[in-house]
């Protein structure tokens, strides 16, 4: 017996699956789908699988796609997800029993863009179609591999209604048709309000200049830094930290990282002048792309406040640094800095029109032994600035019991996270890849996507405002030791495949999305749906709604499924 010959269309299969779907290269883990309903105004992402498995005759099959249908082709963007290479799929702060696959392989993450409206041509000379753009190409027996749609990735308003869209995969050796898949889309006519949580994953200049090898703060850097801050702002990064001094952050004790300061220091005998030109170019690039809020870098080293960071001027005719380790937080020489450095900043502030849209850290994640330190420290600049407002990571309810911050930003699996929760006082939330428990929300690129999505509906039940995480583009190992590359090297801080970075630094100089923060900007949108519904039926019925709909009472350690996830935001949008 001779096995029958299939043809290509009859060799190639694919499906349409739900944005926290896994697709991995040797598995799909998700049910297809087939219809979606959103607010107006708001993002909307699926994915396209797709696979040879052979036909006996051809070993590769260049291939082309194409989305067909009634919905507007401008607001649709494409992009092929790429895989990295995962060696540790299982840090040891996870159960493996958590993650997609606890085996070593090639794994999802980055985005990267196809072109649009590329144009297919038939070479009579060779008998082959060609697109200007790029291909879509399998070998026989291949793996799956998976391509991102997003809906008006602009939020854009659209006409209300209901559309189908058609994902259609063509041959390019003789333009035939493989695969045909539909999805409809019913769009509503409430429209999704701006994004309600507040959302920063920590922004690094330096880290940027030592990857692509550029002169700090030159023409060509904040290029490249304009790339990266459109790419946080288009996925639901709002605010940015920015480091008028060096961020006083993952460095050991008497050591600095990369000088990245964009105030200019002179000082004169006991005098002080600023150049913030570098600042409001800095600013002006944020404002242009869609960021709203502003951090203002440390004030004092990490885990205390016990020093200063590190500060460098033109000092009596001599560039050089004038406060860093060696420099006590409480020194007359650093108080009259301050209040030297903040009574220059605040004109600055109100010309670019952020005054009432830019916080200040004291100090990152200190402990309750630090608490006496830190409260001098909050002191100091309040005599300064009395109307400054602080921000810092916190997870000791102490902290906010005795009002010694304005905003705690407190770790997802503190103890004391449920007092936080029923204080009344306004709060955000962060998480770190050191330690990850089955039902908190993380983002690791060995995680299933609906624990980074989760975070939405985390955050809602919780009662928090914002959220924070230590890395957007930290392209370093621990304490800011080395460079890596995360497309080649995704593990390597701590063997934590992913947990330092959101996006990757492709080669001409443009950040490539990752599909983690696509869902974490979907998960953003869950809780801005949700605080709508909030306006319309009050927050008890919303949390009753809840509950009610996944069948528990959720908090932040409650894992959620992707079915879960998808028929809560369903059940929300019916009731808006």
């Amino acid at each position: 017996m001779f096995e029958e010959k299939r043809t290509e269309r009859e060799a190639f299969e694919s499906g349409i699956y739900s944005a926290v779907a896994e697709i991995l290269p040797e598995c799909i883990t998700g049910d297809k789908l087939s219809a979606a309903t959103v607010l107006n105004r708001e993002p909307y992402s699926f994915k396209v699988s797709y696979r040879f498995e052979g036909n006996g005759e051809r070993t590769v099959v260049p291939v082309y796609f194409r989305i067909e249908g009634d919905f507007p082709a401008e607001e649709i963007n494409v992009y092929k997800i790429g895989n990295v290479p995962i060696i540790n799929p299982v840090p040891n702060c996870v159960d493996k029993a958590q993650l997609v696959s606890d085996r070593p392989s090639l794994y999802p993450d980055p985005l990267y863009v196809l072109s649009k409206n590329t144009v297919i041509e038939q070479d009579n000379c060779c008998h082959r179609w060609f697109e200007e753009g790029q291909r879509v190409t399998l070998n026989a027996g291949s793996a799956y591999q998976a391509l991102w749609v997003e809906i008006n990735p602009d939020s854009n308003k659209l006409a209300p209604g209901n559309y189908t869209l058609e994902c259609v995969f063509r041959s390019l050796t003789d333009n035939a048709e493989l695969s045909r898949e539909k999805i409809s889309f019913s769009v509503k006519e409430t429209a999704i309000k701006e994004q309600a949580v507040t959302c920063t994953n920590w922004f690094y200049c330096d880290a940027i200049a030592d990857v692509y090898g550029v002169e700090m703060f030159s023409d060509r850097h904040f290029e490249i830094i304009e790339s990266f801050i459109n790419t946080a702002a288009k996925n639901g990064n709002n605010m940015i930290l920015t480091p008028a001094f060096t961020p006083p952050l993952d460095t050991r004790r008497g050591k600095c990282r990369k000088t990245v300061q964009l105030v200019g220091v002179k000082r004169t005998g006991g005098k002080y002048e600023f150049d913030f030109s570098l600042f409001e170019r800095f600013v002006r690039i944020c404002l242009k792309n869609g960021i709203r809020y502003f951090e203002h870098s440390h004030f004092f080293t990490q885990w205390g406040a016990q020093h200063c960071p590190n500060i460098f001027a033109e000092a009596d005719g001599e560039f050089k640094q004038i406060f860093g380790w060696s420099c006590d937080a409480k020194s007359d020489e650093y108080t009259d800095f301050l209040s030297a450095y903040i009574k220059a900043l605040l004109p600055v502030l109100e010309k670019l029109g952020i005054k009432e849209r830019i916080y200040f850290h004291i100090s990152d994640e200190p402990s309750e032994e630090a608490l006496e330190n830190y409260r001098a420290a909050r002191q100091k600049l309040k005599e300064i600035y009395p109307d400054i407002k602080t921000i810092d990571a916190m997870s000791s309810f102490k902290f906010c019991e005795q009002k010694i911050v304005d905003i705690p930003v407190v770790r997802e699996i503190s103890e004391d996270m449920k007092k936080f929760s029923k204080s009344g006082c306004e709060f955000w939330v962060y998480y770190t890849g050191g330690v990850i428990t089955e039902g908190n929300s993380n983002r690791l690129i060995t995680l299933p996507q609906v624990r980074n999505r989760m975070i939405g509906v985390h955050m809602y039940v919780a009662g928090a405002s914002g959220f924070l995480h230590w890395g957007y583009n930290y392209y370093y190992d621990v304490l800011s030791h080395g460079v890596i590359n995360p497309l080649s090297e995704p593990c390597s801080y701590l063997l934590s495949p992913g947990t330092c970075f959101l996006v990757y630094p492709s080669l001409d100089g443009k950040a490539v999305p990752s599909q983690r923060i696509k869902a974490m900007r979907d998960g953003f949108d869950d809780y801005t749906a949700l605080k709508m519904l909030e306006e319309k039926i009050g927050r008890k019925e919303v949390l009753a709604l809840i509950n009610k709909t996944l069948g528990k009472e959720v908090f932040v350690d409650t894992p959620m499924s992707e079915s879960e996830i998808l028929r809560l935001k369903e059940t929300v949008l019916s009731m808006l």
